[in-house]
């Protein structure tokens, strides 16, 4: 694989930032694509599981561990100084540590399981071994007691000592510093009174004035004192050799845990990279490259994740090739190195910076051929250099690989170079790989239109400010700009005006043309699709605010005839005026009226008096108020005096009943329809009762003895409901079930007064 063309070793720099050790460093810097996508894919569950602890605050810490492999490398038989153990130690206790922080993460915790458990040897280490590396002997009662004998004789000998030393004239004694030599301890004295001192010289000082000289009646207890020193020497030696032959036995276990660690490490750092720049793991799919949202890492690092672009990168098995192009600066090599770079952290299970949707496919190698320079080195051209690279990547691929091209045949004869490079790509996507071509050449261009497997794609560009919009444009052909990009960076006028006569004398090319032509109806077909898909969301929307306000109006109905009826039920009690206006201080009606406020007035207000010809909301039947008590009107309905609240009345449309003489008899029902059964199965008991409600004053109003509405049974919620609302409704003298024959308790019947 070409990573190095694709700054992967750049981008590990950027990563190892969030590595704590140096074992794990080197892990990083070793870190390549896995030969398998199972172990690339258990990679990424590896590092999601460390992401998650990450974000729930409960990863574990990890630090840097001490360099102990060569230490490990000691042969039998060898003694380690104390600090080496100490020092392999602490890495275990490490190690040890990071392993017990990870049993609640499944698959993070089976990295550990074939560990083994240092707990003994970290216990012995701790005993035995003080931090500095010193040996210890408060496990060992003949260490202490050793040197407590040799602390007391310590101070002994020091005593006698000073003692002759007193006893001496002052003029003899060159320094009071009772001092050791060769291990004995010894008193400076003056040179020219050594003959009538009796000692043993054990050494001079450098003017040769000084004689450091032992007493001879010191000679026992310096003899004595070494050889407890010897013992403490062996015991100490003894403890060592144990310790060091304990952690030479645990060699490959000692490696095996610190391999661990470094994975670890490696995995924990890669998730703190991907929780800090929000990257995601992507789908795997069978054939389909779909990144959303893609951004390179090393432009992220650089510029931050917001101001970096984000690409939509798209190949299917059917368009296994696309063919970018458009002007130079344009973004177009930037897209081919997101996806090859993006490819290649896939690869080592490392997290996208993309998008969740994101889908990857079981790509196998990835081949790359970007530096088009000479090959100096080999005295070649720009071209043979580059001829021999795309030779190399033929001959080796296979099928599912991935080749990534930037300008294909860009460094000959332009009708030339652009003949191979579209012959080329044919042989490649021939043998079944994918590819993502950069190209300037008309031929490249035309290819990717004739071909079943290839697609066009442009880098937009805003031509009103002459600049790079680093956005993907599927199935258009991106234009060079050349000219124009070189009046935007001032480059001479006469120049580019003289470059501009020269093309227009060659003419255009009827290729030319037709890639104009063909790009100009991509563009069109492109603009069409993103307005009909704005014109489908802007529908959407509307059909959901549609949906919206019907369910609020709906609502509002129902609110407006709940208070309805507690002001009709108020109404009939006779209720004082005081307990009316705290009725209409509660939260729903208050929330009510700031409602109807809003709406818009339809119609002027009707105001129900005396004399009054009305008929109820919905209804067509009209009548005569005869009184007013309160919110309660008494209307003469075809001589039916019926009670009913003002807002239930509006103003009637038809001639006003005649009175008097001209009235009907008494009982005769006024001309309207017959109410039919009421249907309110599957309905909710608000929606139900209004519907209900609504039948039923229609029905008496309309002089009907009684009404069937048809509730079904289910868990007998609604008919409930129903039942109970229209027992306290005035005028109904009846409500039960229906005759067995005609549905029994799953219909209603409710009959009227008169």
């Amino acid at each position: 694989m070409s990573s190095d063309l694709l700054e992967f070793s750049e981008f590990k720099k950027s990563v190892s930032a969030f590595v704590s050790s140096g074992i794990g460093r080197e892990a990083l810097d070793e870190l390549v694509p896995f030969e398998s996508w199972d172990q690339a894919e258990r990679r990424w569950a590896e590092t999601a599981e460390m992401m998650e602890l990450i974000n729930a605050g409960s990863a574990p810490t990890f630090g840097a561990v001490d360099e102990i492999r060569e230490i490990l490398e000691m042969r039998e038989g060898a003694v380690l100084e104390g600090q080496d153990i100490v020092r392999v130690g602490n890495s275990l206790k490490t190690i040890s540590r990071i392993a017990g922080s990870l049993v609640e993460a499944d698959r993070l915790e089976r990295l550990c399981a074939d560990m083994a458990d240092f707990g003994d040897l970290c216990r012995e280490i701790d005993l035995a071994l003080l931090p500095s590396g010193e040996v210890s002997d408060r496990s060992n009662p003949y260490l202490k007691d050793l040197r407590s004998r040799l602390w007391n004789m310590r101070s002994q000998i020091m005593e006698r000592l000073t003692g002759i030393m007193q006893s001496l004239p002052e003029h003899a004694v060159m320094d009071e510093l009772i001092t050791t030599r060769g291990d004995r301890y010894v008193i400076p004295i003056r040179h020219d009174y050594v003959p009538r001192f009796k000692g043993i010289t054990h050494d001079y000082s450098r003017s040769r004035q000084t004689v450091y000289l032992e007493p001879m009646e010191m000679v026992d207890d310096n003899n004595a004192i070494n050889r407890i020193r010897s013992e403490i020497r062996e015991e100490e030696y003894r403890i060592l050799k144990d310790l060091t032959g304990d952690i030479i036995y645990s060699a490959e276990q000692i490696r095996q845990a610190l391999a661990v660690y470094a994975g670890l490490d490696l995995i924990h750092g890669c998730a703190a990279w991907a929780v800090k720049n929000r990257c995601v793991i992507p789908g795997v799919s069978q054939d389909e490259i779909n990144i959303k949202g893609a951004r390179h890492p090393l432009l992220m690092q650089r510029l931050g994740r917001e101001r970096t672009i984000p690409l939509d990168i798209r190949l299917s098995k059917q368009k296994r090739c696309l063919v970018v192009s458009g002007p130079n600066a344009g973004g177009k090599t930037v897209a081919l190195k997101t996806l090859g770079i993006l490819m290649l952290m896939a690869r080592c299970g490392i997290p996208l910076p993309a998008d969740a949707d994101s889908v990857v496919p079981r790509l196998g190698n990835i081949w790359v051929d970007m530096d088009t320079s000479q090959d100096i080195a080999h005295d070649l051209s720009s071209f043979t250099a580059h001829a021999l690279n795309l030779k190399h990547i033929y001959e080796n691929l296979t099928e599912g690989d991935m080749v990534l091209l930037d300008e294909p045949g860009s460094s000959t004869d332009s009708e030339q170079g652009g003949a191979f490079a579209a012959a080329y790509i044919a042989a490649v996507l021939e043998k079944g790989a994918y590819m993502v071509v950069t190209s300037h050449s008309e031929l490249v261009k035309f290819y990717a239109v004739k071909s079943d497997l290839a697609e066009n794609a442009a880098m937009a560009f805003d031509e009103s400010g002459l600049k790079p919009v680093y956005r993907i444009e599927y199935g258009l052909v991106g234009g060079s700009h050349a000219f124009e990009i070189l009046k935007s960076v001032g480059f001479p006028d006469e120049i580019v005006r003289s470059a501009g006569d020269i093309a227009g004398a060659r003419g255009q090319s009827s290729l030319a043309k037709a890639l104009h032509d063909y790009s100009e109806a991509a563009e069109m077909q492109h603009k069409a699709l993103l307005e009909l898909e704005e014109a489908r969301r802007c529908r959407a929307e509307a059909e959901q605010s549609a949906v919206q306000e019907r369910s609020r109006l709906r609502d509002q109905a129902v609110r407006f005839d709940r208070l309805l009826k507690k002001a009709e039920k108020m109404a009939l009690r006779q209720v004082s005026s005081e307990k009316i206006s705290e009725l209409k201080s509660q939260p729903e009606a208050v929330e009510l009226q700031a409602e109807l406020k809003q709406q818009p007035a339809v119609k002027k207000t009707f105001v129900v008096e005396k004399g009054s010809i009305v008929t109820v909301r919905g209804g067509s039947n009209a009548g005569e108020v005869l009184e007013i008590n309160g919110a309660v009107a008494v209307v003469d309905c075809g001589g039916k005096r019926l009670k009913l609240t003002i807002d239930m009345l509006e103003p009637a449309s038809g001639p006003a009943p005649r009175r008097g003489g001209g009235r009907r008899a008494p009982h005769q029902p006024c001309a309207n329809p017959v109410v039919l059964p009421v249907v309110v199965v599957g309905m909710r008991v608000d929606e139900a009762l209004t519907v209900v409600e609504k039948a039923a004053d229609r029905a008496m109003l309309s002089g009907q003895k009684e009404l069937e509405i048809i509730h079904g049974g289910g868990t007998g919620a609604l008919k409930g409901a129903i039942r109970e609302h229209l027992g306290h409704m005035p005028g109904v003298s009846h409500v039960g079930d229906a005759p067995p024959d005609s549905g029994g308790s799953n219909r209603t019947i409710v009959r009227f007064n008169g």
